[in-house]
């Protein structure tokens, strides 16, 4: 996001460019009250034909475990195979219920849920075999460090993935938001490490 605000403000320096960082449901919120013009995140809603729906790209689902955990040697990993282990989150203490909603009806996690403020903070949790970290990658190329290992997450049809897009209402789309959008969209397929 940062390297298209770049792009974008470097063409247009009379434009002024504000972003805002947000849960999913806070962005949402933002939008449906005209305080954004667009928003990035992953597609948590049916895709709403009032709006432009542009895919971005789509993030792999991993769980990270520490070495120390009984199922840090499998291959891959089911819901069903963790919900013994405490499934944690990173949220901010007002977000926590929604991250769990979401996790436990959409993603379908059965396990307890421990919450982290940061991702430093979690993979702390992780190392110190308090329990699972759900994450995601642009690729299907896991990594696996000395200490926590990567795990794919799997469901009936292979490995999990989540879809990311740029949302903006049809009725308010102008030459500047598409422009922003075709900026965004040219540097996701052009560096799959982004």
């Amino acid at each position: 996001m940062q390297a298209a605000v770049t792009a974008f403000a470097a063409r247009h320096p009379h434009i002024p460019v504000h972003a805002t960082a947000g849960s999913h449901d806070t962005l949402y919120r933002l939008i449906l009250d005209h305080e954004v013009d667009m928003l990035f995140s992953d597609r948590r809603r049916a895709l709403s034909d009032t709006f432009v729906n542009r895919h971005l790209f789509d993030g792999w689902q991993y769980v990270e475990v520490s070495e120390a955990s009984p199922v840090a040697w499998s291959n891959e990993l089911t819901v069903a195979e963790l919900s013994h282990v405490p499934c944690i989150l990173i949220a901010a203490p007002d977000q926590e219920g929604v991250e769990r909603d979401y996790h436990r009806d959409v993603l379908g996690f059965r396990s307890d849920f421990i919450f982290a403020r940061s991702r430093e903070e979690g993979r702390m949790m992780v190392a110190g075999n308090r329990g699972f970290m759900p994450v995601e990658t642009r690729t299907q190329t896991g990594r696996t460090g000395s200490a926590i290992r990567r795990i794919p997450l799997v469901g009936q049809h292979g490995q999990l993935k989540s879809e990311y897009y740029c949302y903006w209402p049809k009725n308010r789309t102008n030459r500047l938001i598409e422009e922003f959008a075709d900026i965004l969209t040219g540097l996701f397929e052009s560096d799959p490490a982004i």
